[in-house]
């Protein structure tokens, strides 16, 4: 047999070689091998990476929760910034461990290892591979934002926080591959407040004062017992001669010469009551301040509450016309509301008889020479005998004196006569006249300071006079003292609700921004009738009662549709350009509102200017607002950001017209208008009622809350709604200050975010 190792027919044949057989069975061979450990190098790669993307999520988590503590701390000055820090630090490490749980299980997927065992290895602590799977070391670090560098948690620079954790996992073929069966996970986060430009508008309406605890005073002369009754029986024989004399003229008999005879008697005993009167009134009588009502503004003024609140305020400018208006307009509701005695007011304020003379028959002419002293009430040894009624002042409870015997706000039979209290001091924290004490001492002295009568050129023309029993009794000092209103006036708007809640919480706020921002702008916008600019020329604060010549004896008609009239001046209207963060409570600025004026820190500014004024326009204060956005200069990278804080609705047009109805679509529209530049208006209410509070939720509200047109909602861009529970909304105490700060500090998360 012959085989065949070579062509035939045309065809080749290749002979096989045992060299050649040895080379296909030696590839096989290796393909059998390296493909599947290639499978498996390919797998444990990306389950490292996997791995690697899970512990970022939870380092962020822990970065994120650690730089919102640092922006929402209550250390915040800068001698409690290691405090700030570590309360961050204990965040991150606390949202990390939850983070880690909640996502255990796929990291356990992932890597085959839970979270065993977490060290912090501190600040300046060096991060090493463990020697058990689920080993995982993790820092805290303070970070300069700025150039993302590490520096010390006191420091002035510490604005962000970085969180870096390394763990140690296991490969799931590590023993097959023959490779180290442990591997490292490594990942860092870093977060804080990023390149930001945020304007506040800020409410300063008439109701945002409503739930202070306040007095509604009736100032007058008053004479004690038996001296009182005397000048009645005096004042009674009197008019009893009038009538006499009167009926006299008419009678059958009547003579000249008996007329004449019995005129000069009966002007001789109006003298001889006149001459009493001014005897005993001057050695006697006394200035005495009378509580007709007492409560907080709302309760005094509304009974029930009426949803746009009040715009009659506690402070200057204080538009006590306006009860007048009010009590007629809803005096079935409320009819035991007192009035404002504008006459009295005005005549105690200026001397001017005629705001008196003829009101209901009473005859103000002293004569003999008697002198007036300034702010006199209008029966100080005159011929009226009757003391003047209604209410001539309000003033705030600036502590637990005033009304330290719990009476109804409704219902009383007559005055609450207010004696002196337990003394306290108070200590003026701002310009001018920082740093010194002042005593106030119940009714008397929150009354008259309040007018200005402690300065002490006017206490000199009043205190051998108009205040020498109150002297002597102790309700009044024993001298003045220059800044007595300004320190009444700074003292009595730390309880003014909830305007000095929301100022506390914006200065909390405006503190966390400057503790946690590296690179941030602040600017604000307050509103009332009329937003910022333009401002207004401050009046002295004495002059708050003038007569409306148009409306005589205060009487309004009930049926108008005008809002009844204000108060004759007004405040300056708080307006702060765009400018980088400064120290609030040391850094000065030239003063907002008056170039002229003495320099001021930034808390300064909040505390003099946020003083609830008038009505609410939205819309003039989020059209400002976004108009200082788009005149300034925008930062690369710079977020923009618009803050409202209100306790009601829109009441007003851009113009200041009143229309709630256009005010609401003018806000709207805006809303609208920011969502197109990516600005999100975050929004605050601080609704005092049920009314209101169910008003702000569709006008305020975010797509959290069922209001698909709030402004929150049409700005879009992250934006919140943020509402303060009104039961927290009360004066005193009530937590108002907590709950309102609470809504800014979440307002203050919302901002920040990773950086690195």
């Amino acid at each position: 047999m012959t085989r065949f190792t070579g062509e035939k027919s045309g065809s080749r044949l290749t002979a096989r070689t045992p060299v050649g057989q040895g080379v296909i069975a030696l590839s096989a061979l290796i393909g059998l091998i390296l493909i599947p450990i290639i499978g498996i190098f390919s797998f444990e790669i990306a389950r490292y990476q996997a791995g690697v993307q899970q512990l970022e999520a939870n380092t962020d988590s822990a970065a994120l929760a650690g730089a919102a503590m640092l922006v929402t701390s209550r250390f915040q000055k800068p001698t409690d910034r290691l405090r700030r820090f570590e309360e961050a630090e204990k965040a991150a490490e606390n949202a990390f461990k939850s983070t880690f749980a909640n996502t255990g299980g796929q990291l356990n997927i992932i890597l085959g290892s839970t979270l065993t065992t977490s060290v912090n290895v501190g600040r300046g602590g060096r991060l090493q591979l463990g020697s058990q799977p689920g080993y995982c070391q993790f820092k805290v670090e303070a970070i300069n934002p700025a150039n993302f560098q590490v520096v010390e948690p006191d420091s002035s620079d510490a604005k962000a926080v970085r969180f870096s954790a390394l763990f140690t996992g296991r490969p799931a073929f590590g023993r097959f591959l023959q490779l180290n069966n442990l591997v490292p996970l490594y990942s860092k986060s870093t977060a804080g407040v990023p390149i930001l430009d945020v304007v506040m508008c800020f409410d300063i309406s008439g109701s945002m004062d409503d739930s202070t605890r306040v007095s509604m005073v009736n100032r007058k002369w008053t004479m004690p017992e038996p001296e009182r009754s005397q000048i009645d029986a005096a004042w009674q024989a009197y008019l009893r001669a009038k009538a006499d004399f009167e009926a006299y003229l008419r009678s059958p008999g009547y003579t000249r010469a008996e007329c004449d005879t019995r005129r000069a008697n009966l002007v001789a005993q109006f003298n001889d009551y006149l001459n009493l009167r001014k005897t005993l009134g001057l050695t006697k009588g006394k200035l005495d301040w009378a509580q007709i009502q007492y409560g907080t503004l709302a309760d005094c003024i509304f009974t029930p509450l009426e949803p746009n609140g009040s715009t009659v305020n506690c402070l200057f400018p204080q538009n006590l016309n306006v009860i007048n208006y009010t009590k007629l307009r809803m005096n079935a509701a409320n009819p035991r509301l007192p009035y404002f005695n504008c006459n009295e007011r005005y005549f105690q304020e200026t001397g001017d008889r005629s705001a008196v003379s003829g009101s209901g028959g009473l005859d103000c002419a002293i004569g003999g020479g008697i002198p007036v002293p300034p702010s006199a009430p209008s029966n100080y040894a005159c011929a009226c005998p009757a003391e003047p009624d209604g209410i001539t002042d309000i003033v705030v409870h600036c502590d637990n004196q005033v009304n330290s015997k719990p009476q109804p706000i409704f219902g009383t039979t007559g005055p609450l006569p207010i004696g002196p209290g337990s003394r306290f001091s108070f200590t003026k924290k701002r310009n001018p006249y920082k740093g010194q004490t002042y005593s106030f001492d119940g009714l008397a002295y929150l009354t008259e300071a309040a007018r200005g009568n402690l300065e002490p050129a006017r206490f000199q023309q009043l205190e051998n006079t108009l205040f020498k029993k109150a002297i002597e009794q102790g309700q009044l000092p024993s001298q003045g003292q220059v800044g007595y209103q300004a320190a009444y006036m700074e003292l009595a708007s730390k309880f003014c609700q909830p305007a000095a809640a929301t100022v506390d919480a914006l200065e909390n706020f405006y503190q966390a921004l400057q503790g946690a921002g590296s690179d941030v702008r602040f600017g604000l916008v307050s509103y009332e009738t009329l937003s910022s600019p333009p401002g207004f020329t401050e009046k002295p604060i004495s002059d708050i009662a003038v007569k409306d010549p148009d409306v005589p004896n205060c009487a309004y008609d009930v049926n108008s549709t005008s809002p009844g009239p204000s108060g004759p001046f007004k405040r300056p209207i708080l307006y702060m350009d765009l400018a980088t963060l400064k120290d609030p409570d040391k850094d000065l600025i030239p003063d907002p509102t008056d170039s002229t004026k003495p320099d001021l820190t930034i808390n300064e500014a909040f505390e003099t200017y946020l003083i609830a004024l008038r009505a609410t326009n939205t819309a003039a204060s989020l059209k400002q607002a976004l108009d200082m956005l788009e005149k300034s200069p925008r930062k690369v990278f710079a977020r923009q950001v618009v803050i409202l804080i209100t306790d009601g609705v829109a009441t007003r047009d851009i113009a200041g017209n009143p229309s709630t109805s256009l005010g609401y679509s003018q806000s709207r529209d805006l809303a609208r208008k920011a969502n197109e530049k990516g600005i999100p208006i975050f929004t605050v209410g601080v609704a005092q009622n049920a009314p209101v509070e169910a008003l702000q939720r569709p006008f305020l509200g975010d797509e959290l809350t069922p209001a698909a047109e709030g402004i929150a909602t049409l700005s879009g861009n992250g934006a919140r709604f943020f509402p303060v529970n009104r039961n927290s909304i009360i004066a005193p105490g009530g937590g108002q200050v907590n709950a309102i700060s609470q809504a800014f500090l979440q307002v203050a998360r919302s901002l920040v975010q990773l950086i690195e």
